[in-house]
């Protein structure tokens, strides 16, 4: 194995429930055929700039397209959630602020996926 392999390997095996979570969420992203991307503007919405239109005001080609992109996409979150956790864990942090700090990053990665995508339309 090459010298650059050791360490992602080693981060791999580290981190194996976040990447497995990242592959689930990618696929569940694309099969849910936009759900999961609806569902995580709900959970966002109310840290959305107000002058972002509701869900229902979503008008245009470009919503349903939007919704499987940010389902797909808010997978990536679980990979720096991972890291993070890891970094905590060997830290000697609770395993309880370890998860809230892990459904934190997950949460920021949604937030921020729907405020690019909304203001971008």
């Amino acid at each position: 194995m090459g010298a650059w392999l050791r360490p992602v390997w080693s981060y791999l095996v580290a981190t194996k429930r976040s990447c497995w979570a990242f592959v689930v969420a990618m696929l569940l992203g694309l099969l849910s055929m936009g759900l999961l991307g609806a569902a995580l503007y709900y959970g966002v919405a109310f840290a959305l700039p107000a002058a972002y239109p509701s869900i229902d005001d979503f008008r245009g080609d470009w919503v349903w397209p939007a919704f499987i992109a940010i389902g797909m996409g808010w997978s990536l979150g679980f990979l720096p959630a991972g890291a993070l956790n890891l970094r905590l864990e060997r830290g000697g942090v609770a395993a309880r602020w370890r998860r809230l700090v892990y459904g934190f990053v997950l949460w920021v990665w949604a937030w921020l996926l729907w405020l690019m995508t909304l203001a971008e339309h």
